[in-house]
């Protein structure tokens, strides 16, 4: 399995997922306990702002359209909730780096990324 290596995407050794980082406090639909989650901010914002973008991993498959699932073979598996993109401060929120994702599931996350914000 190739992992994904999008310098523009993701930390410079591949994207990471921060083990069961704390989404607390949340209000509404939002992800509100410890999970895992996919960073997909890139290094230069994560350095210039002490903070991540992440999306929270999720267990169920709802089919929601903005739910990518995960590949089989990565570390963790799931479904990566896209809407519910948030920045983190992931030090803070005391996440510990569990692996890379690979290239399949990447690509499907940045497609939507790009479509969510029209780019």
């Amino acid at each position: 399995m190739s992992t994904a290596t999008l310098k523009k995407w993701g930390n410079s050794l591949g994207v990471v997922i921060p083990k069961k980082v704390s989404f607390s406090p949340s209000i509404g639909h939002g992800a509100h306990k410890k999970r895992p989650a996919l960073v997909l901010g890139c290094d230069r914002f994560n350095h210039m702002s002490n903070l991540q973008i992440v999306a929270p991993i999720t267990s169920v498959d709802n089919k929601y359209p903005l739910h990518v699932e995960i590949e089989p073979g990565n570390v963790v598996q799931g479904y990566v909730c896209l809407e519910q993109m948030s920045a983190l401060n992931l030090y803070n929120r005391q996440g510990t780096t569990l692996g890379s994702m690979d290239q399949a599931t990447m690509t499907r996350v940045l497609d939507i990324i790009r479509t969510i914000f029209d780019v």
